[in-house]
């Protein structure tokens, strides 16, 4: 085998084996983001707001929510990558 190939073999070996560790963080992370109590606008306002503007950041992530809630193009979108993708349920 010549050196060149023997590079790209390694390469390629590594790259795969980081796989496995990129799939267990993203799904540790989601785990801890599900399962820890808490609200998401009072967890960014500790370290971003004054007390005040807790409840504005609430307000704006609940509206925020609301409006794609309300877009039915766009879930009409997702649920058609989902049917063709085999997702449906």
């Amino acid at each position: 085998m010549t050196r060149n190939s023997e590079i790209w073999r390694f390469i390629f070996r590594r790259l795969l084996g980081t796989l496995p560790l990129l799939i267990g963080v993203g799904v540790f992370t989601f785990i801890l983001v599900r399962v820890l109590p808490g609200d998401p606008a009072a967890y960014y306002a500790k370290s971003r707001m004054v007390l005040g503007e807790t409840e504005l950041a609430r307000q704006a992530l609940a509206r925020s929510i609301e409006a794609f809630n309300d877009d039915t193009e766009q879930r009409d979108r997702i649920i058609a990558a989902a049917q063709q993708l085999g997702l449906n349920q």
